[in-house]
């Protein structure tokens, strides 16, 4: 039983797998897939550590059911319905968040970058799951989230969620800007195609 419950833990560390997999690849083949210069003493001392800060409490509450620990209120980490069917459902989606984050790293080929940056901005992606959404891999996230909060219902993971897909989103907005001062006609005749999300 005990398994079952640490599934989205194996989730999250089988999608950082996949992802630190492809970004070492690429590395090894000579391509830069992380913008880390003329990043702001804000981003570096204080944005990243709290930001890593904020991941481990997340991890720390992936695995409450393993090392019975939590650092959050009883009130906002007791999960509200305890359903076996919620569980499959997460755990469904789940499976999927992970199947959509390999195929978009598939597609991603040599393109995969973090960051954005116009002298190392990659080749403009319209096939495979890129014909489908336009930013497959934010999906692949938000995916994962879901299968969370179906999994582990309580007030930390629904509202880690509902921020989750806020923020994405206004990257997303912020990332599209960029696509089009950097595409040009290219990205405005991919986005007549495919849609944000899917």
């Amino acid at each position: 039983m005990l398994f079952i419950e640490i599934i989205p833990f194996l989730g999250l560390s089988i999608l950082i797998a996949l992802i630190i997999r492809q970004t070492t690849s690429l590395k090894r083949r000579g391509i830069k897939t992380a913008n880390t210069k003329n990043k702001s003493a804000l981003q570096k001392y204080i944005l990243f550590p709290m930001y890593f800060l904020f991941f481990l409490l997340i991890v720390i509450e992936l695995l409450k059911p393993l090392i019975q620990v939590s650092i959050l209120p009883e009130s906002f980490s007791e999960i509200k319905i305890a359903s076996f069917y919620l569980k499959i459902a997460g755990t469904v989606f789940l499976l999927l968040s992970i199947v959509f984050m390999k195929l978009t790293l598939n597609d991603f080929t040599t393109s995969l970058r973090f960051g954005l940056n116009a002298k190392n901005k990659g080749k403009l992606l319209d096939s495979g799951v890129f014909a489908v959404s336009r930013n497959p891999f934010f999906l692949s996230i938000e995916i994962y989230f879901i299968g969370v909060v179906l999994f582990i219902p309580n007030w930390f993971f629904i509202v880690l969620t509902m921020l989750a897909f806020i923020s994405i989103h206004f990257f997303i907005l912020k990332e599209e800007k960029f696509m089009q001062a950097n595409y040009g006609e290219e990205y405005k005749n991919y986005t007549a195609k495919v849609r944000r999300y899917f």
